[in-house]
């Protein structure tokens, strides 16, 4: 009734197709990593060109430290996402997060009593400034 649709020449031809997608998804992100290490490559080997002194100019230039800080703290983040649990699992790791659930436990009850004096001493502030307008 259906024919054979689904004989094993079409097997074969979705097999091969599959292989094929595979193939060019892997060519593609062996591109893609060639370019970052490229970038990376690039990176190094224009600082490496500088002479000391010039390095040291770019190390004290705005727009390279911004460039830099955001750079990094992406790294870090990316570093932080791929690899928390790993590092929680560990022996160092575990103890390190302990510690920071500790602190933030601890400190919420220092919070909120900063807060309500910061409150507080907003609406005196407001209430002086009433009085004085008078």
């Amino acid at each position: 009734m259906f024919g054979d649709t689904f004989s094993n020449n079409s097997l074969g031809d979705l097999q091969k197709t599959y292989y094929q997608q595979l193939e060019t998804l892997n060519r593609m992100q062996q591109q893609q990593q060639a370019t970052n290490t490229s970038i990376l490559e690039e990176i190094n080997k224009s600082v490496g060109m500088l002479s000391s002194e010039e390095q040291s100019v770019l190390a004290n230039s705005h727009d390279y430290q911004l460039a830099k800080q955001t750079y990094e703290a992406g790294f870090m983040a990316y570093l932080g996402n791929k690899f928390a649990g790993e590092y929680v699992s560990s022996p160092d790791g575990k103890i390190a997060a302990e510690n920071l659930l500790s602190a933030i436990n601890k400190s919420k009850e220092k919070i909120a009593i900063e807060l309500k004096k910061n409150k507080k001493n907003s609406i005196q502030c407001l209430i002086y400034w009433k009085m004085t307008q008078k």
